[in-house]
């Protein structure tokens, strides 16, 4: 068996070259290689026998160390590196060290990585990496005996951990955690020491530097002083937000530890729980799975530990709440529901102020968390419900849509667990208080929309009708003019309609029907007939997209109700028309352009269709009133635009029931004529205009579904009145207006005519001669179509007496011949149609002005052709 002494005195020269100061480089260099490779060579050969290998290396170590360790001070980076692989290779491979040579090595790695990193001594990164693996070797090999050198060590680790070099970082974690389990009994008093510079590298740019340091953290603290614990909280969780998955499960790993085995964890359960639950909400199902894992851990060892506080319990742990949310997520175990219940007043508070900390990722983090709280909290969230709703009212409106869906999966737990009288103690007044706000107003209806969703439906049934008449309340369904108020407000009904039984739906069927039409009533599309009343297709906008969905759920309502063919909403119109119009009519008295209530009435009467024509009178004594000449001009435009929309297409509305016709008089004679007579102002000449509008939509809509005898017989009470108004209207400063009444008088000549004074007819003359010299073409248009109307009426007392009306004849003639030379042709062959009526009744006279104006006119074809007529008309004569 080769001898250590031969190998020792073999080596002699070399260990001496290595201190010798006059050695030169290549001499230590070759040195190195020597003691390397025989001493590899010598205990190669004792690998045989295992006893006396160790006994020999250990004494070589004791030889050599100090030799070995003075070449780590060595100006050449090359020897330096050997000398290091050497001694480590020797410490890896050596069961028991000898105390000298350990206070060898450490006194040399104090020198050169204990010192300041200000002014590092080993300025190669390489090799202070060697030396950190050393150190870690062996801090191994002295296993419990590590406490001796704990100062050392630390000295060393404190400096390793600062290093700029990613990879000492790394193996300096490492190594404080196996020095912290190793040592667990003396590292009490360093672990202060470590907690800087573990944090200053916890944000480091490095990924696995950060998990590493996460990770020496929990050991130093575990084996530690857990008072340091504080300390690193807040750190740990900004790590939750890291980008790297890896980070965020080492923090769920040091924290899962920590509260299963952390000797002070009862003291820090309410700040290291939420830090845990969060985990159950990361999007990498690997983390999910260990947060679950380690809250079951946790839970079951807590119910273990406290077996006599809660023995009461145990026997029903198993037993799940009969309303539970659906789907379920995992029940939690008693354990965890235990100190989630003991801990949430401590927790809820701070949690509900992250809820709206001006960081997004903080509030979304928040929120995800607040469920998993809730849910394992079970019916003790109702002694914290007040500030969880408050919470919840602030997050609901918030700009990030994740906030928002965390929220409201907590409100709709905590409403499967609390009575719903609490919750609507509280959230009651407050959606009152904030019908003044629209932004707050919207986030109270999405929180009650939640906690309706999930309220037991026994339970709730007294309260169904109180928030019913709340949400119909004036400041409530008046009070949401923005789109996502209405979204949020039909949400909410939805939810109500949702969580009725058969004998509720109809308690709170006529105040949901209406505030479902207030939030039909658009202020930006009210006024538009189509939008209100036809369907859209293809991809909808918003807003028809929200009219899409109110008109769904008056489907469901009406389906609920068990009406008759739900989908059309026809008998769910008739049941509650009347009501509605009736909740109207309490205040329409005192309506102003401000009022949503009139605009209420518009999606009423339009949706509704021909139920409005069997609540006709009550209908035209809300109009008698608002329109008015006293009241708000911009009220009075609002309601004969509805007027106008309803008589357009009066069969399907307003003349459903046939009663129209004899409430034409009232509309014409108290509401149209009125607003037509002539006042200073434009906002006068709007209303006249309108009103005019309204006249002829009523006018040309009947003419197409009633007889001529019965509008005649309609207009009679009126017809003066009516006639005087519109040869004032043909004389307005409004072109529109002249236009729309030269039109309508038209048509009641059209229809009258028969019935009337010949002499009242004859009076229009001067005016429909004047208006073929207006200033507008489409007003010369309506005049000539006036003119065919005012013929037919006036040809049998033309004709009755030619002579004596010659001379009146003759000036119609000339005034039409002038107007027959316009340049516009649409003019002149309008001229032509009235000239070919009126020359039938003396065609003779007719032919004489023309052939006196012949040469003066541009289309001699058009006078050639009014001859033609006049020739086969005079045989008649």
């Amino acid at each position: 068996m080769p001898s250590i002494d031969d190998l020792i005195r073999e080596l002699s020269r070399s260990f001496e070259l290595l201190s010798d100061g006059e050695a030169t480089r290549f001499q230590r260099k070759k040195s190195l290689e020597t003691i390397w490779t025989k001493s590899k060579e010598h205990f190669s050969s004792l690998a045989s026998d295992r006893d006396a290998q160790q006994e020999q290396t250990q004494q070589f170590l004791s030889y050599s160390t100090k030799f070995l360790a003075s070449s780590f001070s060595d100006q050449t980076e090359l020897i330096r590196e050997k000398s290091i692989d050497i001694v480590t290779y020797f410490v890896q491979n050596t069961e028991e060290l000898p105390q000298a040579v350990c206070t060898t090595i450490v006194n040399i790695l104090v020198g050169r990585l204990g010192q300041n990193q200000k002014d590092v001594v080993e300025p190669s990164e390489e090799l202070r990496l060697k030396m950190s693996i050393l150190l870690d070797a062996l801090i191994n090999k002295l296993q419990k005996n590590s406490h001796l050198y704990l100062s050392e060590f630390t000295q060393v680790i404190v400096q390793i951990l600062d290093d700029a070099f990613h990879e000492v970082k790394k193996q300096a974690c490492n190594t404080l955690s196996n020095l912290a389990k190793l040592t667990e009994g003396y590292f009490h008093p360093f672990t202060e020491k470590f907690i800087k510079p573990l944090l200053h590298n916890i944000a480091h740019q490095h990924s696995r530097v950060r998990k590493d340091v996460i990770r020496t953290v929990g050991d130093v603290i575990q084996y530690g002083s857990g008072k340091h614990v504080d300390d690193v909280l807040s750190h740990l969780a900004q790590r939750l937000f890291d980008d790297s998955p890896l980070v965020r499960e080492e923090v769920i790993n040091v924290v899962g530890t920590w509260l299963l085995d952390l000797p002070d964890r009862y003291s820090f359960f309410h700040k290291l729980i939420p830090l845990l639950l969060t985990g159950l909400s990361d999007e990498i199902p690997s983390i999910v799975e260990k947060s679950e894992a380690f809250w079951d851990d946790i839970g079951a060892k807590f119910e273990a530990e406290n077996e006599e506080d809660l023995k009461d319990k145990q026997d029903f742990a198993t037993l799940c709440p009969e309303h539970y949310p659906v789907p379920p997520a995992k029940r939690p175990n008693l354990g965890c529901r235990t100190l989630v219940n003991r801990n949430l007043s401590k927790i809820l508070p701070p949690l509900s102020r992250d809820l709206t900390d001006w960081v997004a990722s903080t509030r979304l983090k928040s929120a995800q968390l607040l469920p998993h709280l809730i849910l394992a909290a079970e019916s003790y969230t109702t002694q914290h419900l007040e500030t969880l709703v408050t919470a919840a009212y602030r997050a609901a409106a918030d700009d990030e849509a994740g906030v928002r869906r965390g929220v409201d999966q907590a409100i709709f737990y905590a409403s499967h667990f609390a009575e719903p009288s609490l919750w609507w103690r509280l959230v009651g007044p407050h959606v009152k208080r904030s019908a003044d706000g629209n932004r707050q107003l919207a986030s109270a209806l999405r929180v009650l929309t939640r906690l309706l969703a999930g309220a037991e439906p026994r339970l709730a049934r007294p309260l169904l009708t109180e928030v019913a008449a709340a949400l119909a309340a004036s400041d409530v369904a008046c009070g949401a003019y923005g789109l996502d108020t209405k979204w949020r407000l039909l949400k909410c009904l939805d939810s109500l309609v949702g969580v009725c039984d058969s004998a509720a739906i109809e308690e709170i069927a006529e105040p949901v029907y209406y505030t479902i039409l207030a939030v039909m009533t658009l202020p930006n599309i009210k006024d538009d007939a189509a939008a209100v009343v036809d369907p859209c297709d293809g991809t909808q906008p918003p807003q028809q997209a929200l009219l899409t969905e109110c008109r769904q759920l008056l489907g469901r309502l009406s389906e609920r109700l068990g009406l008759p063919d739900p989908a059309c909403l026809a008998a769910l119109h008739r049941k509650y028309f009347g009501t509605c119009l009736a909740r109207l009519k309490r205040t329409f008295t005192d309506w102003t352009k401000h009022s949503y209530e009139r605009a209420i009435l518009d999606t009423l009467c339009l949706e509704a269709g021909p139920v409005v024509g069997a609540h006709l009178p009550d209908l035209m004594e809300v109009f008698r009133v608002c329109l008015h000449v006293d009241k708000d001009v911009e009220l009075r435009l609002k309601l004969f635009l509805l007027l106008a929309r309803l008589c357009a297409r009066s069969a399907e509305t307003v003349d459903s029931c046939g009663q129209l016709p004899e409430h034409i008089p009232d509309i014409i004679g108290q509401l149209i004529l009125p607003n037509c007579r002539w006042r200073a102002g434009r906002t006068a000449e709007a209303i006249r205009r309108v009103a005019v509008a309204c006249l002829w939509t009523l006018l040309s809509a009947q003419s197409t579904t009633d007889s001529d005898s019965t509008m005649s017989e309609s207009l009679k009470p009126v017809l003066d009145e009516l006639l005087t108004a519109l040869g004032s209207l043909m004389e307005d400063d409004s072109q529109e207006t002249r236009h729309l009444a030269s039109r309508c008088l038209g048509k009641v000549l059209a229809t009258s005519g028969p019935t009337m004074d010949a002499d009242k007819v004859h009076q229009f003359y001067p005016s429909l001669v004047k208006r073929l010299d207006d200033s507008s073409d489409a007003v010369r248009l309506s005049a000539c179509e006036a003119w065919l109307a005012w013929l037919g009426v006036t040809a049998q007392s033309f004709r009755s007496s030619p002579d004596l009306y010659a001379a009146h004849l003759q000036d119609i003639y000339r005034g039409l011949l002038v107007h027959l030379d316009d340049q516009d042709s649409r003019i002149r062959s309008a001229v032509y149609g009235v000239l070919a009526v009126a020359g039938r009744l003396h065609s003779r006279l007719l032919a004489e002005e023309v052939q006196r104006v012949r040469h003066k006119h541009r289309d001699e074809a058009l006078l050639t052709r009014l001859l033609d007529e006049c020739q086969r008309d005079s045989p008649s004569e």
